[in-house]
């Protein structure tokens, strides 16, 4: 071990960089988080007519795929903070001929969200990323409509997600990792369901429920091989601002034995590793 990496993990500007680094790798990180999409999805069950808000829509697979549950007379609201993302949800939707879709672009803390004006308030992978999420929570509550739901998708622990915790492990061998805040905001904030359900609780949550989901992905999406799921979690994922500024020799070791590691893993159909997360649900 060589290197020393910075002090902490910038914080991760969805607004701007990460945002952008998300839209630019777009196919990459739908495919690959899109099984658990599509479960949390069908978990939800719209129904024709209901009025859905998607928070943190990314580029609008999720909020596509939650209208046409709703149409013919439903609406699905994608809500992101990246004003980028928004714009290729927007897009999207016209280019797919999808019309009953509006994009709120803000904060969840501070959206302008009008009261009870939501059936279903959905999010998959978007919401544990709140600095303040009593507050972002008490937000979309209030959009809720009496009797209105929540589900939401978050990630259970990093070892139970080899797509970060080989990585991790990998870094460990090179630089001197800062130690994690188990509750800071960021892919993993949830992943200990009692403090999900204290945040669920304060903001007026009721008849909160963990299910778990587990299943196998492709690390960067189907067809990827170890040396593009290596790119793909260095220059796309906030684990790869660890490295960043080290020196390119370190950099390129750091590459080759994450790509190493993920040559055990290599199928046919891509890097495939096992995951786990939580569907979370909940009532107004």
């Amino acid at each position: 071990m060589s290197e020393k990496a910075p002090v902490g993990m910038k914080k991760e500007d969805w607004a701007g960089d990460r945002g952008d680094a998300w839209l630019a790798n777009l196919p990459s990180f739908e495919g690959m988080i899109w099984p658990l999409s599509a479960a949390i999805v069908e978990a939800a069950a719209v129904k024709p007519g209901e009025a859905v808000l998607d928070v943190g829509c990314g580029g609008g697979a999720t909020t596509m795929a939650l209208a046409k549950s709703a149409a013919p007379t439903g609406t699905a609201t994608g809500l992101d903070i990246s004003q980028a993302l928004a714009g290729e949800t927007l897009r999207r939707c016209s280019t797919a001929g999808v019309s009953n879709v509006s994009v709120i672009v803000a904060d969840a803390t501070k959206a302008p969200l009008q009261s009870a004006a939501y059936d279903l308030v959905f999010s998959s992978f978007g919401v544990m990323f709140f600095d303040d999420p009593v507050a972002a929570f008490k937000n979309l509550r209030r959009a809720l409509k009496p009797g209105g739901r929540l589900a939401f998708a978050c990630w259970m622990s990093p070892k139970e997600n080899p797509w970060n915790s080989l990585v991790t492990g990998v870094l460990a061998k090179h630089i001197v990792l800062p130690k994690p805040d188990p509750r800071a905001p960021g892919p993993f904030a949830f992943a200990d369901p009692d403090y999900p359900r204290e945040i669920l609780n304060s903001a007026g949550f009721s008849n909160i429920a963990f299910n778990e989901w587990r299943g196998r992905i492709f690390v960067a999406g189907k067809g990827s091989t170890p040396s593009s799921a290596a790119d793909f979690v260095l220059k796309a994922m906030s684990i790869g601002d660890l490295v960043r500024d080290l020196p390119e020799s370190s950099q390129a070791a750091i590459r080759r034995d994450i790509e190493k590691v993920f040559s055990d893993f290599a199928t046919k159909g891509g890097v495939e590793v096992d995951t786990a997360s939580w569907f979370v649900h909940a009532g107004a």
